[in-house]
């Protein structure tokens, strides 16, 4: 909170140490009040209030004030009002937080509709499983969701068998079969004790990061969210939400795509150190190979255990979603009355895999001649030749910039080209959203009235006062719900992006949803990088950033 709170948090001591004074002197100042007010209406009589009443009442006397003994310096009653004001004052800002917390809970569907899911990824390596798992990882702990990652690959290489060959995947070896079984039945396991120990009036996420290219594996999945289900019900005085089990299964059937995302696996941590690429390369085939001989494709008909007989089936459900070529193609089936899936659902429908860079720009920290020399540049090296977007909020100082930037580099001077790529003939778009438009601020770090600092989750709220000015202010909790669409746009639009930053906070929020924060940190606390520009560009595990400065103004004259 602002100086309300700081001004809460000083006083509660005191307050604490007058209250007992407040109720001991309320009845004594009161009293005194009213003899002196007694003593004044009974000494003038009741004959003169009926003659002072019949006067008209631009010739009535001003009547005389009550008589109080004072000292040198205020009287009791003023003492005792001071006080009181205070004490009304603490208890008025304490029900606003409680109101505001209490709204910030209710207002977002996904938390009012506690919810326990367990999202299992199923497909072949190389088919995007951990970019996707990893995607929606971020996105749910931007939503505030409390959401971890479970991967069957690190733990394997945790327990010994980093960089192993790909003879450890075949089929007909029994004992590495039975070792893998085991640790994927632990990263279960591992996974249920998590989602179970989450406070249960949350909604949690748990992402099971394995191939689960069989259906003996998925049979096995079920029957351990099962079981965990039924032991936490049992559990006297628990009330644990149905636990929801969705199968996420990724294909990839396109040469193109496969050959990039097997150099790509060149970079994770079982071939990261090898000396011979090639080799590695060559490795990694052959363990796709040996998934491919066993590879049972995920069936509708494998989500239908829900609806069974079993005891247990009122506390699980099943659905599943089927995404194919990074997004060309998504399935969702039984997937039910999910408010959290819903989320999940609407961010896989704006997945693509098309190779872009995305450009975040402090709005104060540029002028139009350098986000112009920008775009150009931008442009310039887009190997597909496309336009570079624009994208910024619709406050007047934006509008104004997007326009002399429109201006500067018309939209008709981008190169012509012969890509067939999404995007390559469409002009550039600039997008003027007003969700991005700041509020005023203080819904982070330090208030701009009083100097102090605040959380930035539950601490503030729209049109609240801050230090006694109107000063607008939102937690970041609602501006993450304000820049929901925006980042879905960001998500959709297939080309390289430009984005203008009206506030600090909205750069944090975008910035936490596509490059992530550390796990042990909240997306609220999240440090910037340095740097005038922030670039991130696609990798592996989703978007890596890096600062850039800004452009050379003499960009603009020419590609």
């Amino acid at each position: 909170m602002c100086g309300r709170l700081a001004v809460a948090v000083a006083a509660s001591a005191s307050a604490a140490a007058t209250v007992a004074w407040v109720i001991a002197t309320r009845r004594r100042a009161y009293r005194t009040d009213s003899r002196a007010c007694l003593s004044s209406s009974t000494s003038r009589g009741l004959a003169d209030l009926r003659a002072e009443a019949s006067r008209p009442s631009a010739m009535r006397s001003p009547p005389s004030q009550p008589k109080v003994l004072t000292s040198a310096g205020p009287s009791a009653i003023d003492r005792f009002r001071k006080k009181v004001r205070l004490v009304m004052a603490i208890r008025a800002m304490l029900r606003h937080d409680d109101d505001s917390r209490w709204n910030e809970k209710h207002s977002d569907p996904p938390h009012v509709m506690r919810e326990a899911v367990v999202i299992v990824m199923v497909g072949l390596p190389a088919r995007g499983k951990s970019f996707i798992s990893n995607s929606l990882l971020r996105y749910l702990r931007v939503l505030g969701v409390d959401a971890r990652c479970f991967n069957a690959g690190k733990l394997r290489r945790a327990s010994g068998e980093r960089g192993a060959s790909a003879d450890f995947f075949l089929a007909s070896n029994t004992q590495a079969k039975a070792e893998r079984d085991r640790l994927a039945m632990q990263c279960v396991d591992d996974m249920l004790d998590w989602i179970y120990s989450v406070y249960s009036d949350t909604t949690s996420v748990a992402i099971l990061d394995a191939t689960n290219t069989t259906k003996a594996r998925r049979q096995a999945v079920v029957e351990r969210c099962r079981s965990a289900a039924v032991q936490a019900a049992s559990v006297p005085g628990s009330n644990p939400p149905p636990l929801r089990i969705v199968f996420l299964e990724s294909i990839c059937n396109k040469p193109d795509m496969l050959e990039a995302n097997y150099r790509m696996k060149m970079h994770n941590d079982d071939y990261k150190d090898a000396k011979d690429a090639d080799a590695a390369l060559s490795d990694f085939m052959k363990r796709v190979s040996a998934y491919v001989e066993q590879y049972e494709p995920l069936e509708d008909d494998e989500v239908t255990m829900s609806s069974g007989t079993l005891a247990s089936d009122y506390l699980t459900r099943c659905g599943l979603v089927r995404m194919v070529n990074g997004g060309q193609k998504l399935e969702l089936c039984n997937l039910g009355s999910s408010m959290v899936m819903l989320n999940i659902s609407m961010l896989l429908s704006c997945f693509h895999l098309m190779p872009r860079r995305l450009l975040f720009v402090p709005e104060d920290s540029v002028d139009a001649t350098e986000v112009a020399a920008l775009l150009r540049g931008a442009e310039a090296e887009d190997e597909e030749g496309r336009p570079v977007d624009v994208l910024c909020s619709a406050s007047s100082r934006s509008v104004d910039l997007a326009r002399q930037i429109e201006m500067m580099v018309p939209s008709s001077a981008v190169r012509p080209n012969a890509s067939t790529i999404e995007g390559s003939f469409q002009p550039r778009a600039i997008f003027s959203l007003c969700n991005m438009n700041p509020l005023g601020g203080c819904s982070r770090g330090v208030c701009p009235e009083s100097g102090s600092s605040h959380s930035a989750h539950g601490d503030a709220s729209p049109g609240s006062e801050c230090s006694g000015s109107q000063f607008r202010r939102e937690t970041f909790m609602a501006l993450v719900q304000r820049l929901k669409d925006v980042i879905l746009t960001i998500e959709r639009l297939p080309r390289s992006l430009i984005v203008l930053c009206p506030t600090e906070e909205v750069l944090r929020v975008l910035l936490a949803h596509f490059h992530g924060c550390p796990a042990d940190m909240r997306p609220w606390n999240m440090v910037l990088p340095r740097g005038p520009i922030i670039e991130l560009q696609r990798d592996h595990a989703g978007f890596a950033w890096r600062s850039v400065p800004v452009p050379s103004i003499a960009r603009i004259g020419g590609a």
